[in-house]
């Protein structure tokens, strides 16, 4: 895994337990890109653009 490379996910915020967002079932995998990787508590951020709005989620490895 290296910065810059690219990540699809489902954002929790689309779970829609929380109503966060809501969307259709076309937008349910967020693709983006790696920003931050912490190696020493091995976690990494994700970063995409959705709908014009910045999504950031951190993911356990």
């Amino acid at each position: 895994m290296y910065i810059g490379e690219p990540f699809s996910w489902k954002p929790a915020a689309f779970e829609g337990s929380n109503g966060i967002m809501s969307v259709t079932t076309k937008e349910t995998t967020a693709h983006g890109r790696v920003v931050y990787i912490n190696e020493a508590h091995r976690y990494f951020t994700a970063d995409a653009d959705i709908n014009g709005n910045k999504l950031r989620e951190s993911f356990k490895f």
